[in-house]
Protein backbone atom coordinates (compact mmCIF):
# COMPACT_ATOMS: atom_id res chain seq x y z
CA UNK A 1 0.00 0.00 0.00
CA UNK A 2 0.93 3.64 -0.50
CA UNK A 3 0.71 6.11 1.28
CA UNK A 4 1.86 10.03 0.60
CA UNK A 5 3.07 12.62 2.65
CA UNK A 6 4.94 16.01 3.00
CA UNK A 7 8.55 15.89 4.04
CA UNK A 8 11.09 18.99 4.98
CA UNK A 9 14.33 19.42 6.67
CA UNK A 10 14.75 23.01 8.79
CA UNK A 11 13.21 25.69 6.79
CA UNK A 12 14.18 23.49 3.27
CA UNK A 13 11.16 22.97 0.84
CA UNK A 14 8.13 20.78 1.35
CA UNK A 15 8.20 17.99 -1.26
CA UNK A 16 5.49 15.44 -1.89
CA UNK A 17 6.63 11.80 -1.33
CA UNK A 18 5.05 8.83 -1.44
CA UNK A 19 5.95 6.09 0.46
CA UNK A 20 5.51 2.02 -0.27
CA UNK A 21 4.72 0.12 3.23
CA UNK A 22 7.57 -1.51 4.51
CA UNK A 23 9.94 0.74 2.73
CA UNK A 24 12.41 2.29 5.07
CA UNK A 25 12.35 5.54 1.96
CA UNK A 26 12.03 7.62 5.61
CA UNK A 27 14.97 6.43 7.74
CA UNK A 28 17.24 6.14 4.83
CA UNK A 29 16.31 9.92 3.51
CA UNK A 30 16.98 11.28 7.58
CA UNK A 31 20.11 9.12 8.12
CA UNK A 32 21.47 11.06 4.23
CA UNK A 33 20.84 14.34 5.29
CA UNK A 34 21.85 13.93 8.96
CA UNK A 35 25.25 12.29 7.78
CA UNK A 36 25.82 14.98 5.12
CA UNK A 37 25.68 17.88 7.51
CA UNK A 38 27.56 16.21 10.37
CA UNK A 39 30.34 15.67 7.33
CA UNK A 40 30.24 19.33 5.98
CA UNK A 41 30.10 20.62 9.88
CA UNK A 42 31.87 18.31 11.64
CA UNK A 43 32.86 21.01 14.84
CA UNK A 44 29.40 21.91 14.99
CA UNK A 45 28.12 20.35 17.88
CA UNK A 46 23.72 20.58 17.45
CA UNK A 47 22.54 20.18 13.86
CA UNK A 48 19.16 19.32 15.22
CA UNK A 49 17.24 21.76 13.71
CA UNK A 50 18.45 21.13 10.35
CA UNK A 51 18.40 17.53 10.58
CA UNK A 52 15.19 17.28 11.55
CA UNK A 53 12.84 15.70 9.34
CA UNK A 54 9.09 16.88 9.37
CA UNK A 55 6.81 14.48 7.85
CA UNK A 56 3.06 15.12 7.19
CA UNK A 57 0.56 12.52 6.05
CA UNK A 58 -1.43 13.42 3.36
CA UNK A 59 -5.28 13.01 4.30
CA UNK A 60 -7.94 13.73 1.93
CA UNK A 61 -8.67 16.28 4.09
CA UNK A 62 -5.89 18.06 2.94
CA UNK A 63 -4.95 16.71 -0.22
CA UNK A 64 -6.06 20.06 -1.76
CA UNK A 65 -3.57 22.41 0.49
CA UNK A 66 -0.68 19.90 -0.98
CA UNK A 67 -1.81 19.39 -4.55
CA UNK A 68 0.64 21.74 -6.24
CA UNK A 69 3.79 20.87 -3.62
CA UNK A 70 7.24 19.87 -5.63
CA UNK A 71 7.17 16.14 -5.85
CA UNK A 72 10.09 14.59 -4.49
CA UNK A 73 12.31 13.13 -7.09
CA UNK A 74 16.35 12.50 -7.61
CA UNK A 75 16.98 16.00 -7.62
CA UNK A 76 15.05 16.88 -4.35
CA UNK A 77 17.89 15.10 -1.83
CA UNK A 78 20.39 17.36 -3.53
CA UNK A 79 18.08 20.97 -3.49
CA UNK A 80 17.20 20.08 0.61
CA UNK A 81 20.78 19.79 1.11
CA UNK A 82 22.05 23.00 -0.65
CA UNK A 83 19.28 25.01 1.29
CA UNK A 84 20.41 22.78 4.66
CA UNK A 85 24.13 24.09 3.78
CA UNK A 86 23.52 27.80 2.92
CA UNK A 87 21.05 28.01 6.07
CA UNK A 88 23.73 26.48 8.47
CA UNK A 89 26.36 28.55 7.29
CA UNK A 90 24.46 31.95 7.73
CA UNK A 91 23.61 31.09 10.74
CA UNK A 92 27.45 30.66 11.76
CA UNK A 93 27.95 33.96 10.20
CA UNK A 94 25.12 35.29 12.45
CA UNK A 95 26.92 33.68 15.34
CA UNK A 96 30.36 34.96 14.78
CA UNK A 97 28.94 38.50 14.04
CA UNK A 98 27.24 38.13 17.34
CA UNK A 99 30.42 36.84 19.19
CA UNK A 100 31.33 39.52 21.41
CA UNK A 101 34.44 38.00 23.37
CA UNK A 102 37.07 40.41 23.50
CA UNK A 103 34.46 42.95 24.99
CA UNK A 104 32.58 40.32 26.91
CA UNK A 105 35.90 39.30 28.66
CA UNK A 106 36.70 43.20 29.93
CA UNK A 107 32.95 43.15 30.83
CA UNK A 108 33.36 40.29 33.22
CA UNK A 109 35.86 41.24 35.22
CA UNK A 110 33.82 45.20 36.16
Amino acid sequence: MKKECIVSFGNSTEYRLTLTEGASQVADLKEEVKSYLAKKFPDLNSLNFYDKMTVIPVTPENEDKYRGYKEFDSNSIDEIKAVLSREVEGSQSVRELNDNAPWSSATAKM
